[in-house]
C-alpha cells in the first residue's frame, strides 16, 4: 500500500510539472503518440483482468508484452529527448511507468511461485494502481499534444 502511495505521489509531481511546463508555452511543440500505445493500453487492461482471476503467470506475461510494446513505442516515436519538452515528457512519463511495470511483473512472478494472502492483496493493489496511472499518463500525453 505504501509503495502505491509513493507511486501516485511521484506521478502527481510529474503530471504537475507537465501541466506547468506546457502552460509556459514558448518551445512547446506537440508530438503525435505512436499508434501502438492503444494496443499497449488494451494489453495492460487484460493483465488487470488476469490479476483478478489470480492468473499470475498470464498477468506477468501480459505485463512483459506491455513493456515490449512500450519499447516499440519508443522506437517508433520519431522524437528524442532533445526534440523539446513534449517529447521529453513522453519519455519520462512512459519510462518511469515502465520501470514500475517491470517491478510489478517481478511481483506477479513471485506470487505465481508462492502467493500468500498478504502478497495477493499487495500485488493486486499495486498492479491496479499501475493500470490507473497508465490511464492518467495516456490522458496527459493526449492533452499535451493538443
Amino acid at each position: 500500500m505504501l509503495g502505491s502511495g509513493a507511486m501516485v505521489t511521484l506521478f502527481s509531481a510529474l503530471a504537475s510539472a507537465l501541466v506547468i511546463r506546457r502552460g509556459l508555452g514558448g518551445d512547446w511543440a506537440a508530438v503525435a503518440l505512436p499508434d501502438v500505445v492503444w494496443l499497449n493500453t488494451a494489453v495492460l487492461a487484460a493483465s488487470g483482468l488476469a490479476v483478478e482471476r489470480r492468473r499470475w503467470g498470464t498477468a506477468a506475461l501480459l505485463g512483459a508484452v506491455f513493456l515490449a510494446g512500450q519499447a516499440l513505442a519508443w522506437r517508433s516515436f520519431g522524437a528524442t529527448l532533445a526534440s523539446g519538452p513534449a517529447a521529453a515528457f513522453f519519455y519520462v512519463l512512459t519510462g518511469v511507468h515502465g520501470v514500475h511495470v517491470l517491478g510489478g511483473v517481478a511481483a506477479l512472478l513471485a506470487n505465481w511461485r508462492r502467493a500468500t494472502p498478504g502478497s495477493v492483496a499487495a500485488v493486486r493493489i499495486y498492479w491496479h494502481t499501475l493500470g490507473g496511472l497508465w490511464m492518467v499518463v495516456l490522458c496527459l500525453l493526449l492533452w499535451a499534444r493538443s
